[in-house]
């Protein structure tokens, strides 16, 4: 059903497709909004699934709303220093997050110091759903899952997997990984994927988890 009520309480975009805010902005504009442009803050650096995600709807949502749409990286704490900035900026509808399952869920169970709740945000759309992806550089002798897990049980505790930060989606995919197969990997948290990724390509790590937008074009190029 469409949203027909004008945005009133700080709103929060979900980066997991349709865009059902459109409806409701149309309703929102007869009542003044918006009047001037809107931020859209992504919680992460540049060139990762949320960013990427975030850029491809920024102009056409734009185009919807009457008014530019900016998109602003504000990365750092897995996420939480955007989210924190977006739950504080006034509940007037200017300020939007492009959030994932881990700024938007699993944060509140691994930073016990957060200074916003879940009700200080507002969810307006499910945006999209992306698979995540376990890589290895091109250099490693493995080529696929059972070799990776055979390696990690001949030389336990001495591999390591990337993630895009503590408490993301590709976080949280590794240790199930290690979970399911009984294998022991160190975790290295990075403050997005791009940074992984870099990290990664250069073989400075054993395996990476990642959104698959962002992986796609190193996956078809075979450089990981």
């Amino acid at each position: 059903m469409p949203n027909t009520h004008p945005i009133k309480r700080r709103t929060v975009l979900t980066a997991l497709g349709s865009i059902p805010l459109a409806a409701g902005a149309n309703a929102n504009t007869q009542n003044g909004w918006p009047a001037n442009p809107v931020r859209l803050i992504v919680p992460f650096p540049p060139a990762g699934t949320t960013d990427l995600i975030a850029r491809i709807i920024a102009e056409p949502l734009g185009h919807v709303l009457g008014k530019p749409v900016v998109v602003e990286n504000r990365a750092g704490a897995g996420g939480s220093i955007g989210t924190e900035l977006v739950a504080k900026s006034p509940a007037d509808g200017y300020t939007l997050l492009m959030t994932t399952i881990g700024t938007g869920a699993i944060n509140y169970a691994i930073y016990p110091n957060l200074t916003w709740k879940p009700a200080d945000l507002t969810g307006v759309s499910l945006f999209t759903k992306v698979p995540n992806v376990i890589m290895v550089p091109a250099s490693s002798p493995v080529s696929s899952l059972p070799e990776l897990i055979a390696l990690a049980k001949r030389r336990p505790g001495s591999l390591n997997f990337g993630s895009s930060g503590n408490g993301s989606s590709t976080h949280v995919t590794g240790e199930l990984l290690k979970l399911a197969a009984g294998i022991d990997m160190q975790h290295v948290p990075f403050r997005g994927s791009g940074p992984m990724l870099i990290e990664l390509l250069g073989g400075r790590l054993d395996m990476a988890v990642d959104n698959l937008p962002s992986a796609l074009v190193h996956i078809r190029s075979g450089k990981v």
